[in-house]
């Protein structure tokens, strides 16, 4: 069982409850219920097959925090490929090392990143609150069809922080992301009401499975 059909399963009786939100800067609340989340990941991951993603294709993500990050995020999952994640907050120079070093076959960003790093040129520029669906500029239109072991089972590539030397990929599968899910929720004592605070980005072991 992969890390979104464990999520999938724990709440399949939770389908009218809120799984996602966001306060927007005018104040209001933008929010899914587990129902529409996985409405959601569906189209995202439907999309992502027609552009030629396959199981153990490795697909960036380098956007803040957001709902739709997290719909991203698991319709890779649904569809076995590698999300690899991408401190959005690094430096323009950064972010492009982080891109090149990853052997990447497509990337998700949304607007504020696209400003930043502009478009990749060799790859599919997807936006991330468009699930699934490529920029308008996007110069390509479909994973390039090289060589790749699409048997891994790696489920997500998080970067180390690099405050010593250059960041390295951190290789994750989902077994390794249930049981420390499982173990922190054990260890904090976390219930199903519980409320807590997370300063951790997506980018970090703890910010993906506390989302």
């Amino acid at each position: 069982m992969n890390i979104y059909e464990e999520i999938k399963e724990v709440n399949k009786n939770n389908q009218n409850k809120i799984a996602l939100g966001l306060v927007r800067t005018d104040g209001t609340l933008l929010k899914y219920t587990y129902k529409e989340m996985f409405e959601k990941i569906e189209i995202c991951s439907n999309n992502f097959i027609k552009l030629g993603i396959k199981q153990g294709f490795r697909i960036g993500i380098v956007a803040p925090s957001s709902p739709e990050w997290v719909i991203n995020y698991l319709a890779i999952q649904k569809i076995k490929a590698t999300a690899v994640l991408i401190d959005a907050s690094l430096e323009k120079e950064e972010i492009l090392k982080l891109i090149e070093k990853s052997d990447l076959r497509a990337i998700i960003f949304n607007n504020d990143i696209r400003n930043k790093i502009g478009i990749m040129g060799n790859m599919p520029n997807i936006k991330l609150e468009n699930f699934g669906r490529l920029f308008a500029d996007s110069k390509v239109n479909k994973c390039r069809k090289t060589k790749i072991e699409e048997k891994t089972n790696i489920s997500t590539i998080i970067y180390s922080s690099g405050t010593t030397k250059t960041a390295s990929g951190i290789m994750h599968n989902s077994d390794s992301l249930i049981n420390t899910t499982k173990m922190t929720i054990k260890t904090v004592g976390l219930k199903r009401n519980s409320v807590f605070l997370g300063m951790l980005p997506n980018s970090h072991i703890y910010g993906v499975i506390l989302k």
